[in-house]
Protein backbone atom coordinates (compact mmCIF):
# COMPACT_ATOMS: atom_id res chain seq x y z
CA UNK A 1 0.00 0.00 0.00
CA UNK A 2 1.78 3.65 -0.70
CA UNK A 3 1.11 6.33 0.92
CA UNK A 4 -0.54 8.48 -1.86
CA UNK A 5 0.39 11.19 -4.05
CA UNK A 6 0.37 13.98 -1.47
CA UNK A 7 2.12 11.57 0.58
CA UNK A 8 4.72 11.21 -1.94
CA UNK A 9 5.13 15.03 -1.75
CA UNK A 10 5.75 15.54 2.05
CA UNK A 11 8.04 12.57 2.05
CA UNK A 12 10.02 13.94 -0.47
CA UNK A 13 10.32 17.75 1.17
CA UNK A 14 11.29 15.53 4.41
CA UNK A 15 13.66 14.14 2.44
CA UNK A 16 15.24 16.98 1.17
CA UNK A 17 14.79 19.29 4.50
CA UNK A 18 16.75 16.15 6.23
CA UNK A 19 19.14 15.87 4.06
CA UNK A 20 20.30 19.68 4.19
CA UNK A 21 20.17 19.99 7.63
CA UNK A 22 22.41 16.91 7.97
CA UNK A 23 24.75 17.56 4.89
CA UNK A 24 24.98 21.30 5.64
CA UNK A 25 26.59 20.87 9.16
CA UNK A 26 28.95 17.88 7.48
CA UNK A 27 30.09 19.90 4.86
CA UNK A 28 31.44 22.79 6.86
CA UNK A 29 33.32 20.54 9.02
CA UNK A 30 34.82 19.08 6.40
CA UNK A 31 38.37 19.58 5.80
CA UNK A 32 38.93 22.91 8.32
CA UNK A 33 41.18 23.24 10.89
CA UNK A 34 41.33 25.31 14.25
CA UNK A 35 43.14 28.43 15.31
CA UNK A 36 43.55 30.60 17.86
CA UNK A 37 45.66 33.59 18.94
CA UNK A 38 48.03 34.23 22.47
CA UNK A 39 49.20 37.94 22.51
CA UNK A 40 51.76 37.26 24.47
CA UNK A 41 53.63 40.75 23.88
CA UNK A 42 53.79 42.73 27.66
CA UNK A 43 52.98 46.59 27.45
CA UNK A 44 51.69 45.98 23.77
CA UNK A 45 47.98 46.73 22.27
CA UNK A 46 45.14 44.74 21.57
CA UNK A 47 46.14 42.68 18.25
CA UNK A 48 44.29 40.48 15.97
CA UNK A 49 45.00 37.86 13.70
CA UNK A 50 43.99 37.58 9.94
CA UNK A 51 43.95 34.34 8.30
CA UNK A 52 43.49 34.67 4.03
CA UNK A 53 43.47 31.33 2.34
CA UNK A 54 43.17 31.88 -1.60
CA UNK A 55 40.87 34.17 -2.33
CA UNK A 56 38.51 33.69 0.49
CA UNK A 57 39.53 35.54 3.61
CA UNK A 58 37.62 34.57 6.98
CA UNK A 59 36.92 36.81 9.64
CA UNK A 60 40.07 38.36 11.93
CA UNK A 61 40.56 36.37 15.26
CA UNK A 62 40.94 38.72 18.21
CA UNK A 63 40.85 40.87 19.81
CA UNK A 64 43.23 40.21 22.55
CA UNK A 65 44.73 42.26 24.73
CA UNK A 66 48.22 41.02 26.87
CA UNK A 67 47.70 37.48 28.49
CA UNK A 68 44.53 36.83 26.61
CA UNK A 69 44.14 33.38 24.71
CA UNK A 70 41.25 33.85 22.23
CA UNK A 71 38.81 30.77 21.26
CA UNK A 72 39.53 28.36 18.51
CA UNK A 73 37.56 30.07 15.21
CA UNK A 74 37.18 26.98 12.22
CA UNK A 75 39.44 27.76 9.38
CA UNK A 76 39.14 26.07 6.34
CA UNK A 77 41.93 23.33 5.93
CA UNK A 78 42.81 24.05 1.90
CA UNK A 79 46.42 24.39 1.92
CA UNK A 80 48.62 27.32 2.99
CA UNK A 81 46.99 29.79 4.38
CA UNK A 82 48.71 33.65 4.80
CA UNK A 83 48.62 34.57 8.45
CA UNK A 84 49.26 38.25 10.16
CA UNK A 85 48.74 40.05 12.95
CA UNK A 86 46.10 42.85 12.66
CA UNK A 87 45.88 45.87 14.93
CA UNK A 88 49.74 46.76 14.97
CA UNK A 89 50.88 50.17 16.01
CA UNK A 90 52.59 52.17 12.82
CA UNK A 91 56.00 51.90 14.19
CA UNK A 92 55.63 47.47 14.10
CA UNK A 93 56.96 45.94 10.87
CA UNK A 94 53.71 43.88 9.35
CA UNK A 95 56.90 41.96 7.65
CA UNK A 96 57.81 39.91 10.90
CA UNK A 97 54.32 39.84 12.01
CA UNK A 98 52.74 37.45 9.48
CA UNK A 99 53.92 34.24 7.82
CA UNK A 100 52.60 31.32 5.75
CA UNK A 101 51.35 28.13 7.03
CA UNK A 102 50.02 24.82 6.02
CA UNK A 103 46.54 23.92 7.74
CA UNK A 104 45.64 20.16 7.85
CA UNK A 105 41.81 18.63 8.31
CA UNK A 106 41.22 18.24 11.86
CA UNK A 107 44.39 20.13 13.64
CA UNK A 108 44.59 22.85 15.72
CA UNK A 109 46.83 25.52 15.89
CA UNK A 110 48.11 28.54 18.16
CA UNK A 111 49.40 31.75 16.83
CA UNK A 112 51.48 33.16 19.29
CA UNK A 113 52.43 37.17 18.75
CA UNK A 114 55.95 37.68 20.53
CA UNK A 115 57.40 41.29 21.25
CA UNK A 116 60.39 42.20 18.83
CA UNK A 117 62.32 45.08 20.46
CA UNK A 118 60.03 47.54 22.39
CA UNK A 119 57.35 47.73 19.58
CA UNK A 120 57.75 45.79 17.22
CA UNK A 121 55.67 42.28 17.24
CA UNK A 122 56.80 38.74 15.82
CA UNK A 123 54.37 35.97 14.51
CA UNK A 124 54.85 32.06 14.98
CA UNK A 125 52.50 29.25 15.02
CA UNK A 126 52.34 26.06 16.63
CA UNK A 127 50.71 22.81 15.85
CA UNK A 128 48.81 21.55 18.86
CA UNK A 129 48.28 18.17 19.99
CA UNK A 130 44.98 16.51 21.53
CA UNK A 131 43.95 15.41 24.82
CA UNK A 132 44.95 11.53 25.96
CA UNK A 133 42.08 10.09 28.48
CA UNK A 134 43.09 9.89 32.47
CA UNK A 135 46.09 11.97 31.94
CA UNK A 136 46.84 15.80 31.44
CA UNK A 137 49.78 16.76 29.31
CA UNK A 138 51.92 19.74 28.87
CA UNK A 139 53.96 21.51 26.95
CA UNK A 140 55.69 25.02 27.41
CA UNK A 141 56.29 27.66 24.76
CA UNK A 142 59.17 30.33 26.05
CA UNK A 143 57.86 33.88 25.13
CA UNK A 144 60.13 36.24 27.64
CA UNK A 145 63.20 36.97 25.61
CA UNK A 146 65.30 38.74 28.11
CA UNK A 147 65.57 35.45 30.37
CA UNK A 148 67.20 33.76 27.98
CA UNK A 149 67.64 30.39 27.58
CA UNK A 150 66.36 28.72 31.17
CA UNK A 151 65.63 25.63 32.74
CA UNK A 152 61.87 25.09 33.10
CA UNK A 153 60.40 22.91 36.26
CA UNK A 154 57.28 21.28 37.05
CA UNK A 155 56.90 20.27 40.89
CA UNK A 156 60.48 19.15 41.44
CA UNK A 157 61.14 17.77 37.71
CA UNK A 158 63.25 19.49 35.42
CA UNK A 159 60.97 18.85 32.00
CA UNK A 160 63.26 21.25 29.76
CA UNK A 161 66.21 22.54 29.88
CA UNK A 162 68.17 25.52 27.51
CA UNK A 163 64.83 26.16 26.40
CA UNK A 164 65.32 29.46 23.73
CA UNK A 165 63.40 31.85 22.93
CA UNK A 166 60.37 31.11 20.86
CA UNK A 167 60.91 27.12 21.32
CA UNK A 168 58.17 24.80 22.25
CA UNK A 169 58.74 21.69 24.54
CA UNK A 170 57.13 18.49 23.14
CA UNK A 171 54.33 17.63 25.06
CA UNK A 172 54.98 16.22 28.64
CA UNK A 173 52.03 13.43 30.56
CA UNK A 174 51.34 13.78 33.96
CA UNK A 175 49.47 12.62 36.51
CA UNK A 176 46.16 15.31 37.36
CA UNK A 177 47.00 17.27 39.96
CA UNK A 178 48.35 21.09 41.09
CA UNK A 179 52.20 22.01 40.29
CA UNK A 180 54.41 24.55 40.61
CA UNK A 181 55.58 25.34 37.27
CA UNK A 182 59.37 27.10 37.83
CA UNK A 183 61.68 28.61 35.61
CA UNK A 184 65.06 28.68 36.71
CA UNK A 185 68.62 29.42 35.44
CA UNK A 186 70.64 26.81 34.28
CA UNK A 187 73.28 25.22 36.91
CA UNK A 188 70.45 26.71 39.98
CA UNK A 189 67.15 25.64 40.96
CA UNK A 190 66.01 28.64 42.72
CA UNK A 191 63.30 30.06 40.68
CA UNK A 192 63.47 32.53 38.75
CA UNK A 193 59.61 33.13 39.18
CA UNK A 194 57.33 30.25 39.88
CA UNK A 195 53.40 29.91 39.46
CA UNK A 196 50.89 26.77 40.19
CA UNK A 197 49.11 25.26 37.72
CA UNK A 198 46.62 22.92 37.70
CA UNK A 199 46.30 20.10 35.22
CA UNK A 200 43.15 17.99 34.77
CA UNK A 201 42.44 14.84 33.63
CA UNK A 202 41.61 14.68 29.77
CA UNK A 203 43.23 17.49 29.02
CA UNK A 204 46.05 19.22 27.21
CA UNK A 205 47.52 22.41 27.83
CA UNK A 206 50.27 25.04 27.06
CA UNK A 207 51.82 27.06 29.63
CA UNK A 208 53.19 30.43 27.68
CA UNK A 209 56.23 32.01 29.41
CA UNK A 210 55.77 35.67 28.89
CA UNK A 211 56.52 39.19 30.89
CA UNK A 212 60.33 40.64 31.47
CA UNK A 213 59.84 44.52 29.55
CA UNK A 214 58.93 45.98 32.63
CA UNK A 215 55.53 43.95 33.03
CA UNK A 216 56.83 41.37 35.19
CA UNK A 217 56.68 37.60 34.79
CA UNK A 218 53.64 35.92 34.19
CA UNK A 219 52.56 32.13 32.30
CA UNK A 220 49.88 32.21 30.33
CA UNK A 221 47.87 28.82 30.54
CA UNK A 222 45.99 28.15 27.11
CA UNK A 223 43.70 24.75 26.91
CA UNK A 224 44.52 23.12 23.59
CA UNK A 225 42.30 20.14 23.61
CA UNK A 226 39.95 18.02 26.37
CA UNK A 227 37.78 15.35 26.47
CA UNK A 228 35.33 16.28 28.45
CA UNK A 229 31.92 17.46 27.45
CA UNK A 230 31.86 20.36 25.41
CA UNK A 231 29.52 23.21 25.75
CA UNK A 232 28.17 25.95 23.00
CA UNK A 233 29.09 25.00 19.18
CA UNK A 234 32.07 27.33 17.94
CA UNK A 235 30.59 30.36 15.69
CA UNK A 236 33.76 30.15 13.81
CA UNK A 237 34.12 33.62 14.13
CA UNK A 238 36.86 33.97 16.75
CA UNK A 239 33.75 34.95 19.53
CA UNK A 240 32.91 33.66 22.92
CA UNK A 241 31.51 30.67 21.89
CA UNK A 242 33.48 27.45 21.89
CA UNK A 243 33.56 23.73 21.92
CA UNK A 244 33.19 20.73 19.26
CA UNK A 245 30.62 20.07 17.21
CA UNK A 246 27.26 18.30 18.39
CA UNK A 247 26.27 14.34 17.40
CA UNK A 248 23.37 14.39 19.36
CA UNK A 249 21.85 17.15 16.98
CA UNK A 250 21.73 14.48 14.02
CA UNK A 251 20.02 11.79 16.30
CA UNK A 252 17.45 13.92 17.07
CA UNK A 253 16.74 15.38 13.72
CA UNK A 254 16.68 11.92 12.32
CA UNK A 255 14.34 10.87 15.16
CA UNK A 256 12.11 13.56 14.29
CA UNK A 257 12.82 12.41 10.30
CA UNK A 258 11.91 9.08 11.23
CA UNK A 259 8.77 10.04 13.09
CA UNK A 260 7.51 12.38 10.35
CA UNK A 261 7.67 9.62 8.20
CA UNK A 262 5.36 7.03 10.23
CA UNK A 263 3.14 10.29 10.50
CA UNK A 264 2.45 10.60 6.56
CA UNK A 265 1.93 7.03 6.79
CA UNK A 266 -0.28 6.16 9.20
CA UNK A 267 -2.17 9.17 7.76
CA UNK A 268 -2.52 8.06 4.81
CA UNK A 269 -3.15 4.17 5.56
CA UNK A 270 -6.15 5.86 8.02
CA UNK A 271 -7.22 7.72 4.49
CA UNK A 272 -7.53 4.54 2.66
CA UNK A 273 -9.53 2.90 5.37
CA UNK A 274 -11.82 5.62 4.81
CA UNK A 275 -12.47 5.58 1.37
CA UNK A 276 -13.05 1.83 1.90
Amino acid sequence: MGVGHNGHKLLIGLSLAFLMLVGGPAASAAASAKVRLVNAHPGGREIGLKIVIGTAAPPEIGDADYGQVTPYANVPAAGSAQIGLSGLPPEASASAAQTTQPLEDGVRYTAIAFAKGAKGYELKVYRDSPAKAGVARLRVIHAAAELGSPNVMLGKRTIAEDVSFKAATPYLTVQPGSYELAVVRPGSTKPIFSKQVSLSAGAASTAIIAGTGGAGERVIMATDDTLTPAGAPETGLGGLASGEGSPWLLVALAALFAGAVGGVTQLSLARRSGRR
